[in-house]
């Protein structure tokens, strides 16, 4: 397949720079492969379009050397102007020292409710839970529970 125009006139491996709108990000049509078009008046602000026709707002910067990009939101949940107003405040965290796909990252390898039953049982196990008055509790709750009755494994 050859490349296609985008409206602006640049071949869709090209970056496109106009403004975001409404009616330019409903446009925007899927092509061969993804690509972003970025906003002219905004820098690091952009919409990247994917093959599948799905459209979702983007920032990028650098921090400490490295290139991030940041995924704000889809859109139609997302207009493009409150995702330029959302886009204005990440890249202001950014330029005071902040690196917000690194917390996003963060976020995500947090623990999970799963890991931090797992935690509290296997502490219950070895006596680290403290009942009241500071005594262990015991192994034997007042109310029976079955642990691992249901299997909760995941494939």
């Amino acid at each position: 397949m050859t490349p296609q125009l985008l409206k602006n006139g640049a071949l869709e491996t090209e970056i496109a720079v106009v403004k975001l709108t409404k009616r330019t990000v409903e446009a925007a049509k899927s092509q061969v492969k993804d690509y972003i078009i970025w906003d002219e008046e905004l820098p690091g602000f952009g919409l990247r379009v994917y093959r599948s026709g799905k459209r979702s707002y983007v920032i990028q910067y650098r921090q400490r050397g490295r290139a991030r990009r940041l995924t704000l939101g889809l859109h139609g949940v997302w207009t493009a102007e409150l995702a330029r107003r959302e886009a204005k405040a990440q890249l202001g965290r950014v330029a005071g020292g902040d690196d917000p796909a690194e917390e996003r990252l963060e976020d995500h390898r947090a623990i999970t409710m799963k890991g931090l039953c797992k935690r509290y049982i296997q502490d219950l196990d070895d006596g680290l839970i403290l009942g009241k008055g500071g005594a262990r509790r015991s192994n034997r709750p007042s109310i029976p529970i079955s642990v691992g009755s249901r299997d909760t494994s995941f494939p």
